[in-house]
């Protein structure tokens, strides 16, 4: 089965379209099939770090933020690099989604196996 970067490109390919609007939707899919989520995931972290300081400054009696803290800390680089991924995923089968005609069914000769 082609993967979806794949269909994108075949439908790209179909699209009647200039030239250099084909090559931009081409990087566009590349780049969100690339997305490694690495933005996405400095931001969490950087909120839970934030949390942290924020709970630690203001209640100090509350211990559980200095226990807790690599926990906190690796779970929201890890989520937020998986949310990352995940939206460049979600972003690029939009992007398919929009370029299939609607009702019109792409060529099977196309679309790679």
């Amino acid at each position: 089965m082609a993967s979806l970067l794949d269909r994108t490109f075949a439908v790209i390919a179909v699209t009647p379209a200039d030239e250099h609007t084909l090559n931009v939707l081409r990087e566009t899919a590349e780049r969100y099939q690339r997305s490694c989520g690495c933005t996405t995931g400095s931001v969490f972290l950087l909120t839970a770090l934030s949390a942290i300081v924020i709970v630690t400054l203001f209640f100090p009696s509350l211990h559980w933020p200095l226990i807790w803290s690599p926990v906190l800390l690796l779970s929201a680089a890890v989520g937020g690099k998986l949310a990352g991924m995940g939206a460049g995923r979600i972003r690029l089968y939009f992007l398919y989604r929009s370029l299939l005609p609607r009702g019109a069914a792409i060529p099977q000769d196309v679309i790679p196996e």
